[in-house]
């Protein structure tokens, strides 16, 4: 496959972490990890596993500590759209026989 095509390498949907990171100072690496832990945590819905993840890995305190904050906030901000949706989806619903 010629350059730029076909599965990429450079991890693939961190991209948007990384891209990020220099604004905030944080090295590309750190941002990667912290929004894969992110989207494992809130987007599917996994915190455990996210924890896990990071604690399993290791690395630097401070980027650990950054990583479990963001496993953190997503978890978070999955449970709250989820409860939304659901409110949503409730007033949605059809009543029932009375």
């Amino acid at each position: 496959m010629s350059a730029g095509h076909g599965p990429r390498s450079d991890g693939g949907g961190l991209r948007t972490g990384r891209a990020f990171a220099p604004a905030f100072g944080v090295p590309s690496d750190l941002g990667g990890a912290a929004g894969a832990a992110g989207g494992i945590a809130g987007g599917y819905r996994l915190p455990y596993t996210a924890v896990a993840m990071v604690l399993g890995l290791g690395g630097p305190y401070t980027a650990t500590l950054t990583c479990i904050a963001t496993v953190a906030v997503a978890s978070a901000a999955g449970l709250a759209a989820s409860l939304v949706l659901d409110r949503i989806a409730d007033r949605r619903a059809p009543a029932g026989p009375a």
